[in-house]
C-alpha cells in the first residue's frame, strides 16, 4: 500500500463541540514527534477502543504542504486487497491530545491509530472522509456525531470479511484470521450495548394551548409519522436481508465444516487410525463442535492462547496410533499366503478381526490382532 494523507490543516470541529484550530506548526509537531518505537500507530477498521486487530502499521508521518500522509507498512494482503476493491474508500485519524495521560510524547498532538471506514460519508471534506476519535480520555476526534461507527457496524464489518475470506480460501483461513467466536463476541457486544431504539416523538400540543385543530400543525405530524414509518420499515428490511445472509453464511460454513471432518475421518480409516465403523460416530460427534466453542491454554512457556473445540478435536484424532498394523491385513499374510477373502476388502476385514476380538474378550479369551485376522480368513470367527 503507498503512503496516503490523513489529516491537513484547519479549524475543525470535534464531536464535542469544541472548535479547534489545527496551523502548520502542529502538523510539522506530529510528524516529527511520531516515533514507531516510542508507539507505533495500529491501521485499523473504524474506530475501536481496544483489543481489535490491526490490519497494518504505520511506519512514518510527513506533513506536505499542510497534510499529514502516513507511510504504511506489515499491511495485511487480504485487507489491501478490500480496500483496493473500494470496500473501505474513507479513512480518518485519531490523535492524543498534548495533556493526555496516554501521550507517549507529551506537549503536541500524537498519532493513535488510522482507522478506514466502509459506507460512511467523510467528516472533513476534501481529503475523503477523515474523523479524529475521542473514545479515550486525551483523544481528539473531529467527526459528525451521528455518523461514528457502532459496534453493531463493527460487528457486520468482520462478519462480512470472514464471509469474503471464506469465500475466496476455506473456512480453516477464516479461523485463522478472524475466529468465530471473535465475531461471535463482537455481535454479543453489540447486542448488549444497542441503543438504537428511539421514543417515539409526541405530537401534543403544550398545557393551555387552543384546542382548535391546525391543519397545517396536523399535516406535518402526519408526514413526521410516516418518515418514521418508512425509516422503521427500512430498518426493518436491512435486518431481515442481514439475518438471512447470516443464514446463508451459517449453513456454507457448517457445510465447509462438515466436509473437512468427512475428508479428515476418511484419512484416518485408510490410516487404520479408526475402524469403517467408527466413522458415522466420529462425524456426528465433530458436527456438535463448533468453531465458536473456546478451549484457553497455557503453552509451555505459560502464554495464554485459544483454539476451538473442533480444531483440538481434530488433532487429537490424527494423532492417535493406528489401531491395528495394515500389514495384518494386505493381500498377503506376513507369511506371503493367505490372500483375502473373496469379496472382502482389507478394511472389511479389519472391522471383522475386531469384532472376533471382542467377542472372545466377552467371553473371557484373549486373543491377539493376529490370531483374529487368521480365523476371519480361515472362516472360523463366524
Amino acid at each position: 500500500m503507498k503512503p496516503f494523507d490523513i489529516f491537513y490543516a484547519g479549524k475543525h470541529t470535534d464531536s464535542n463541540g469544541v472548535d479547534a484550530e489545527f496551523v502548520e506548526a502542529h502538523l510539522n509537531a506530529i510528524a516529527e514527534n511520531y516515533d514507531p518505537g516510542v508507539h507505533e500507530a495500529p491501521i485499523v477498521i473504524g474506530h475501536p477502543k481496544a483489543n481489535a486487530p490491526a490490519w497494518g502499521w504505520v511506519e512514518k508521518v510527513t506533513n506536505q504542504g499542510g497534510t499529514l500522509v502516513v507511510t504504511p507498512k506489515q499491511v495485511d494482503a487480504a485487507f489491501e486487497e478490500m480496500v483496493g476493491a473500494g470496500r473501505f474508500k474513507k479513512r480518518s485519524a485519531s490523535f492524543y491530545t498534548p495533556d493526555s495521560p496516554n501521550n507517549p510524547r507529551p506537549g503536541a498532538y500524537y498519532l493513535r491509530h488510522v482507522g478506514f471506514l466502509g459506507a460512511q460519508p467523510p467528516a472533513l471534506k476534501g481529503l475523503g472522509p477523515v474523523e479524529l476519535a475521542e473514545d479515550t480520555e486525551g483523544v481528539v476526534e473531529f467527526a459528525d456525531v451521528s455518523l461514528q461507527l457502532t459496534q453493531g457496524t463493527v460487528a457486520r464489518v468482520f462478519r462480512r470479511m470472514r464471509e469474503w475470506i471464506i469465500d475466496k480460501f476455506d473456512t480453516d483461513q477464516a479461523d485463522q484470521v478472524i475466529p468465530e467466536y471473535m465475531v461471535a463476541d463482537l455481535e454479543d457486544q453489540a447486542r448488549a450495548q444497542d441503543t438504537s431504539a428511539q421514543p417515539t416523538p409526541a405530537f401534543s400540543e403544550p398545557e393551555g394551548a387552543p384546542t382548535m385543530s391546525d391543519p397545517k400543525k396536523d399535516a406535518a405530524a402526519e408526514q413526521a409519522a410516516a418518515d418514521i414509518k418508512a425509516r422503521e420499515d427500512a430498518v426493518a428490511a436491512k435486518e431481515t436481508s442481514f439475518t438471512e445472509r447470516e443464514k446463508a453464511l451459517d449453513a456454507r460454513e457448517a457445510k465447509a465444516r462438515r466436509d473437512k471432518n468427512a475428508a479428515i475421518v476418511d484419512a484416518l480409516v485408510k490410516a487404520g487410525k479408526l475402524l469403517p465403523a467408527e466413522r458415522e460416530r466420529e462425524l456426528a460427534f465433530m458436527d456438535t463442535l463448533g468453531t465458536a466453542d473456546v478451549i484457553e491454554f497455557a503453552d509451555a512457556d505459560g502464554k495464554p492462547g485459544k483454539r476451538s473445540q473442533l480444531a483440538e478435536y481434530r488433532e487429537r484424532l490424527q494423532a492417535r496410533p493406528a489401531v491395528v498394523p495394515l500389514a495384518e491385513f494386505s493381500d498377503l499374510g506376513a507369511d506371503g499366503n493367505a490372500p483375502l477373502p473373496e469379496g472382502m476388502s482389507a478394511l472389511e476385514l479389519a472391522e471383522k478381526a475386531r469384532e472376533y476380538q471382542e467377542a472372545r474378550r466377552a467371553n473371557g479369551t484373549i486373543v491377539s490382532i493376529t490370531q483374529a485376522v487368521r480365523s476371519v480368513r480361515e472362516g472360523r470367527a463366524a
